[in-house]
């Protein structure tokens, strides 16, 4: 999470961990419903990203 910017973070924060649907998140950080939506995109291309080739191989 800390390679994520602090909008990407929030909206992945009010989202995932609130349980907050796009409208709700978008309504509680102050933005278009479509922000929101960009920041979890990039959010999520970041993490898998970060992610990828790490744990088990199959």
């Amino acid at each position: 999470m800390a390679t994520l910017s602090e909008a990407e973070r929030a909206a992945i924060v009010q989202c995932y961990h609130n349980d907050l649907s796009h409208e709700e998140a978008a309504y509680v950080l102050g933005c278009p419903v479509g922000t929101v939506k960009t920041h979890i995109l990039r959010a999520k291309q970041k993490l898998k990203a970060r992610l990828s080739g790490w744990g088990p191989e199959t």
